[in-house]
């Protein structure tokens, strides 16, 4: 009898210990993520949060949030966090031709710049411009280099041939209305908003679709980038990140009038023009494959380079295409 008993328990705790515990989940793998919490990273950010699509991929993120691009991509370049939300693919060139062993490995932005002048102003064209002053916040921007290649395609030399005058996009704003500047290079979602005014009219933009009719490629504006080393120790990740990145672009082109409504202090598009011109505008911005954009970046940075500019020559290694 005891016997009989005896089998029976071992039978029942080997039952017991084969059965998986259905409450016990995998630990989150942690990641710490850095993005500019303003614009449209940071629309974005604050969907994939409130979505929890992190979460559903069995990933948690460290958010580290900056306030502008430089001041994000300086505290990338020295390991603050793992990975850049927003990198454009000229700061991990320029990165890495000082040594930093970061790597561009998937697209999340295009360029959404335009050039823009008062509506009443006298200017058509970007050789009716030559002599003038015209804001813009910096060559090492997305904007900036894109405005450059941009320009030598219709045979200018921005930094010969403009004033060039460097500010912040709100200010860069400002100082157009109040006629200090004859023009101003900006983005989305300022450009929605200006337009929505009536007052003001694209000269050149976006830079995507300009971009695109001169060499048939769509243009850049970010990215994800992290360390090489950390690429390769944790490529199954990276692709997870990817993932996220796709669900809540997915999300975004589905529902763009409920997210800006929602969020409209990423944007401040508020009245019904702006937020008419923001649906329109802003979710082909948002992008979830490579396409042919790793052709386009080399073609720029072989511009860049032909003319020594920002870098001189290419580093290698500069892309990890992942397809995610």
């Amino acid at each position: 009898m005891f016997k009989i008993k005896a089998a029976s328990v071992i039978v029942i705790v080997s039952l017991i210990i084969s059965i998986p515990f259905t409450g016990c989940s995998k630990k989150p793998q942690r990641i710490s993520l850095g993005y500019v919490n303003t614009g449209l990273t940071g629309l974005a950010v604050q969907v994939m949060r409130d979505l929890k699509i992190p979460e559903k991929d069995g990933v948690q993120f460290e958010y580290y949030d900056f306030l502008d691009p430089s001041s994000l991509n300086d505290a990338f370049v020295m390991g603050k966090f793992d990975v850049n939300l927003a990198a454009g693919v000229n700061v991990i060139a320029l990165a890495r031709s000082k040594g930093y062993k970061v790597q561009y490995f998937f697209p999340t932005l295009i360029n959404s710049v335009s050039l823009l002048v008062k509506k009443d102003s006298p200017y058509k064209s970007l050789l009716d411009l030559r002599g003038k002053k015209i804001g813009w916040y910096g060559l090492t921007s997305g904007g900036g280099t894109a405005f450059y290649v941009l320009a030598k395609k219709e045979g200018v030399n921005i930094l010969k041939d403009y004033q060039l005058i460097q500010s912040k996009p709100p200010a860069l704003m400002l100082l157009l209305e109040k006629g200090e500047l004859d023009a101003i290079i900006i983005y989305e979602p300022f450009v929605s908003r200006m337009l929505a005014t009536g007052n003001y009219r694209v000269i050149l933009g976006p830079f995507y679709r300009e971009w695109e009719k001169r060499t048939g490629f769509k243009m850049e504006m970010s990215g994800l980038a992290a360390k090489e080393e950390w690429i390769n120790e944790n490529l199954p990740l990276a692709k997870k990140i990817i993932k996220i990145w796709k669900d809540t672009v997915d999300y975004i082109k589905k529902h763009p009038k409920e997210v800006l409504l929602k969020y409209p202090n990423y944007t401040n598009l508020k009245t019904q023009q702006e937020i008419e011109l923001g649906i329109r505008n802003i979710p082909p911005i948002y992008i979830d494959e490579w396409g042919t954009l790793d052709q386009s970046i080399q073609l720029m940075l072989n511009m860049l380079v032909q003319d020594k500019v920002l870098i001189k020559e290419i580093p290698q290694g500069i892309i990890r295409k992942i397809e995610g």
